[in-house]
């Protein structure tokens, strides 16, 4: 089945880029973090790396982010404008069948991955059902008990007793 990419979120694109874009900049960060541990020999000026210091490692990953991000966002943009004058990229995924009805069949690797999926949502609603369901059952239980309460006991004068 052959499906086209006619518009691509720019949000999306800009907070996938910029989270990749600032691991990126950690790491080149931590690697220019130990350059700069290294000592200047004396009568030397030291550079901008050196001056950065271990600051590098906030440093750039931000810059890296931000950089990347607005990077993505452009390109993301330029991509939607293409495509809306002549189409968009056309992915083949040859295990999934559209059916007569509408829906779509998904088979092999791809309709493994969903079961295992699908399951694990599944079990996951099962057990918030379980945790409402008992939830539910102790509140009433305690409106029960508090009932029983109020109605076993007799009202006290607010006052108290008069001398």
């Amino acid at each position: 089945m052959q499906v086209e990419i006619r518009r691509i979120s720019i949000r999306s694109a800009f907070k996938l880029a910029m989270v990749l874009y600032g691991l990126i900049g950690f790491l080149v960060g931590l690697v220019l973090a130990v350059a700069a541990s290294v000592e200047v020999p004396p009568g030397t000026e030291p550079n901008l790396l050196t001056r950065l210091g271990f600051w590098s490692i906030a440093v750039f990953p931000v810059a890296y982010g931000l950089v990347g991000g607005f990077t993505a966002a452009v390109a993301v943009a330029l991509y939607n404008a293409g495509a809306s004058l002549v189409g968009g990229l056309r992915v083949d995924f040859p295990d999934v069948e559209p059916q007569s009805d509408g829906r779509v069949r998904v088979a092999g690797r791809a309709a493994r991955y969903l079961e295992r999926v699908l399951e694990h949502e599944s079990a996951k609603k099962a057990a918030r059902e379980a945790k409402a369901a008992k939830a539910a059952e102790a509140a009433e239980a305690a409106e029960a008990a508090k009932a029983k309460d109020e109605a076993g006991t007799p009202a006290q004068p607010v006052g108290g007793p008069e001398a």
